[in-house]
């Protein structure tokens, strides 16, 4: 009877292109997600980097080096893969770098450093980036994107009163009799509505929160 056990694994290199040199020089043939770790309980440590390949139930999840793993062997200790995280809970704190899920068409990253979370889906040649800060602002297309959107119901507020105000005007011009010699008072009667309509004000039309460009 085969006996399986789990052992403790340390990620060492986690990058996919360091990791698909480490391969070439050991003559192996690279995976997707694949990393090499140590298993020190093994004496497996320092240049002993064993090829790890990608378990976890979790698609696209991006190990950080350090990050404890727990790695079983599938033949005869010859082949390894990584299913799942140890050591990751409770005071144990987690990578300062966050968590990275990503393939070829979509990539999100959670930075606890920065305080962020960045959503990039690439759409054949365009890239749509979305980045939340911890700030509580929205970047569309980029974290350093600056220019403020406009919010939607703030100015059409403000454009209904210039649209109210400029009917009023139009109103008041057509149904205007000129009056000779009155210095303009029939004028001034006609627009009385109109001088009392409230000016738009634009002051506050543009989100703080919601940036992009």
């Amino acid at each position: 009877m085969v006996e399986y056990c789990k052992y403790l694994g340390i990620a060492k290199i986690v990058d996919p292109t360091l990791v698909d040199a480490q391969a070439s020089a050991m003559g192996l043939t690279a995976h997707e997600g694949a990393i090499f770790i140590t298993i020190p309980e093994m004496g497996l440590e320092g240049d002993n980097l064993v090829y790890c390949r990608y378990g976890l139930s979790i698609p696209y999840l991006r190990v950080k080096v350090g990050d404890k793993l727990w790695v079983e062997p599938t033949i005869k200790k010859q082949r390894w893969i990584f299913t799942s995280f140890a050591d990751c809970a409770g005071r144990v704190e987690p990578s300062s770098e966050g968590l990275v899920f990503e393939d070829d068409e979509y990539e999100i990253t959670i930075d606890k450093t920065s305080k962020t979370m960045t959503i990039e889906i690439i759409d054949n040649a365009s890239i749509i980036n979305l980045v939340v800060g911890g700030s509580g602002e929205i970047r569309l297309s980029s974290a350093s994107a600056s220019e403020k959107y406009v919010l939607g119901d703030t100015a059409k507020t403000e454009l209904d009163k210039d649209e109210d105000a400029m009917t009023e005007l139009q109103t008041a011009l057509s149904t205007w009799v000129p009056v000779s010699t009155d210095g303009g008072a029939a004028l001034k009667t006609a627009l009385a509505t109109f001088l009392t309509k409230p000016m738009a004000d634009y002051s506050n039309i543009l989100s703080d929160i919601i940036k992009g460009a």
